[in-house]
C-alpha cells in the first residue's frame, strides 16, 4: 500500500515458527529439571490449598495429606496430585499461555514464575500429553498431539472438554499425562539409575514441602527427605540471624541464614539456596556463594566436609527472588542477593577458622585441652534442626589459644673454596654446603654469643 508520497509500506513476517519454538522452550532444562517443574505446580496448588497463615490448621503440618505420585515407564509419564486442581478460568486464560500474562491471578509464596514450566516440561517429555483436572466446582480435559498442533498455524489448544461440575473432595486435583515420549526420554525412563537420579532431586528440592507434610512418590516408592541440622552443643553453637529486605513495601522479602557444621561429606558440603522454599542452589562450593574470594575464607577443599549453610529467600512477590527461570540457579546479580553474599562471607568466617583448627589439631594436639574431635563428637548425637535454632548468633566454638609466632628468620648466603667446604663437611659429618652454613653458624653462637641471651 502506498501513502499520499507514493512510498509503499510492507509487512515483514516474524513470529517464530513453533518447531523453533519448542526446540528453544526445552533446550536449556534438563529432563529431571523439567519433572520437578511439574512437581512445583502441584506444591503451588497446595499452598493456594492451606495458606502459610491458615488459623484453622490447628498442630498438623501444612500439607498433611496432600501428595504428589509420579510413575515413570518407557511408555509414558504421569503425575497425579491432590492439591486443588486447576480452574477453569486459570486453565482457559493463563495456565496454557507461554509466559505469564501481567493480569495472571498469583500464588503469594509461589514456586512458580515465569509462566513456562508445564508447558516446556510436557514438550521436553513426548509427543503427546493430557491433562484433567478437577475442583470442587468444574473439571476439564486438554488433549495435545504435539505434530498436529505444531503443523497448524493456531498457537492455542483446542481439544478441551469442560464441564460444570460439583465434585467430593476427595476427588479434587490434577492428573497429566504424557505418552508417546521422545525416545531418549523412554530410554531414560527405561535406566534404575535415572529412578534414582530422579528421587534424589526430588527429595532435595522440595526438601521443605515434605517436611511440611507433602507426601511425594515415585513409581510407588515414597520419596524420603533429609531432615536439614547443624551440629549444636553448649561448645558449638550455628550462625543464625533473619531480616526483612524492602520491609516497608507490601512485598517484603524475608531472609534467614544459618552457618555451622554438620557431617564430615564432601559432597554434601557447602551453601544451599532457597526461594519460597524450593532449592535452587545447592551444594555449592564455588565464588558464587563467596568461597575463595575473601581473606578467611578459601577455595573449598575436603577440609571444610563439614560446612553447611543454608540461605533462605521468602516473599509472596517471587519477582523479588533471585532464582532463574530454570530454578537451577541463584541470580547473582540480583539485588536481594547482593545484599546478602556479604553477609554470608562474613558468617563463613568463623566456621572455616573452627574446621582450621580441627585439622591442625589432627597433627598437633593441644596439650591438657579436650580435643575439638571430642566435641564435634559429642553434638553428633544430637544435632539441631534449623527450626529449632532460633537466637541470632555468629557461629562459636571452643577458643584456641592462638600458636607462638616463629622467630622472625633472614637467610645468609657466601661463598667459599669447595675444598674448604668439603673438609668442614668431614668434620662436621653432613652432606650438603646448606648444612655446612648452619653446622658452623650454630659453632660460632654458642661460643661467642649464647651467654649475651
Amino acid at each position: 500500500m502506498a501513502d499520499a508520497s507514493g512510498v509503499e509500506s510492507f509487512v515483514v513476517q516474524g513470529e517464530p515458527t513453533k518447531d523453533f519454538f519448542i526446540s528453544m522452550l526445552v533446550r536449556d532444562i534438563g529432563l529431571i529439571p523439567a519433572i520437578v517443574d511439574l512437581v512445583d505446580n502441584s506444591v503451588d496448588g497446595g499452598r493456594r490449598l492451606r495458606p502459610a497463615d491458615d488459623p484453622d490448621r490447628g498442630d498438623e503440618e501444612r500439607f498433611d495429606g496432600l501428595f504428589v505420585a509420579l510413575r515413570i515407564t518407557a511408555e509414558s509419564f504421569e503425575i497425579i496430585d491432590n492439591c486443588g486442581g486447576i480452574s477453569w478460568e486459570t486453565a482457559s486464560n493463563y495456565a496454557f499461555r507461554f509466559g505469564r500474562p501481567t493480569e495472571a491471578p498469583s500464588t503469594p509464596g509461589s514456586i512458580g514464575q515465569f509462566g513456562i514450566g508445564m508447558k516446556r516440561a510436557l514438550f521436553k517429555l513426548g509427543n503427546a500429553f493430557t491433562v484433567r483436572s478437577v475442583t470442587e466446582k468444574e473439571d476439564f480435559e486438554l488433549r495435545v498431539n504435539v505434530p498436529e498442533w505444531s503443523a497448524s498455524s493456531e498457537w492455542n489448544f483446542s481439544d478441551v472438554t469442560y464441564r460444570p461440575d460439583s465434585h467430593a473432595s476427595n476427588e479434587v486435583g490434577t492428573t497429566i499425562t504424557v505418552t508417546d515420549l521422545h525416545p531418549a526420554v523412554s530410554e531414560s525412563f527405561s535406566l534404575k539409575r535415572f529412578e534414582t537420579e530422579l528421587s534424589d532431586e526430588l527429595s532435595m528440592r522440595h526438601q521443605a514441602s515434605m517436611s511440611d507434610g507433602l507426601a511425594v512418590s515415585l513409581n510407588g516408592i515414597p520419596v524420603d527427605v533429609d531432615v536439614l541440622t547443624l551440629l549444636t552443643s553448649e561448645e558449638l553453637k550455628p550462625g543464625y540471624f533473619a531480616e526483612a529486605l524492602d520491609e516497608e513495601s507490601e512485598t517484603p522479602v524475608h531472609v534467614s541464614m544459618y552457618t555451622g557444621v554438620s557431617a564430615s561429606s564432601p559432597a554434601d558440603a557447602g551453601w544451599y539456596v532457597y526461594c519460597n522454599g524450593r532449592l535452587i542452589l545447592g551444594p555449592d562450593r564455588t565464588s558464587v556463594t563467596g568461597w575463595g574470594t575473601a581473606r578467611g575464607v578459601p577455595q573449598y577443599h575436603n577440609q571444610y566436609a563439614r560446612f553447611r549453610g543454608y540461605l533462605f529467600f521468602e516473599s509472596a512477590s517471587v519477582d523479588k527472588l533471585p532464582w532463574t527461570t530454570t530454578k537451577e540457579g541463584v541470580d547473582s546479580g540480583h539485588w536481594a542477593y547482593r545484599a546478602l553474599k556479604p553477609r554470608m562471607v562474613d558468617a563463613m568466617r568463623p566456621v572455616m577458622a573452627f574446621l582450621n583448627a580441627l585439622d591442625a589439631e589432627k597433627d598437633n594436639p593441644a596439650p591438657g585441652k579436650e580435643s575439638l574431635e571430642s566435641f564435634v563428637s559429642a553434638a553428633e548425637s544430637s544435632p539441631s534442626t534449623l527450626g529449632q535454632i532460633t537466637t541470632t548468633t555468629t557461629f562459636t566454638s571452643p577458643q584456641r589459644p592462638k600458636a607462638p609466632k616463629p622467630p622472625e628468620t633472614q637467610s645468609i648466603q657466601f661463598v667459599r673454596p669447595k675444598k674448604q667446604i668439603d673438609a668442614i663437611k668431614k668434620k662436621l659429618k653432613v652432606s650438603s654446603a646448606g648444612k655446612v652454613g648452619e653446622g658452623t653458624f650454630d659453632y660460632f653462637y654458642k661460643r661467642e654469643c649464647a651467654d649475651d641471651e
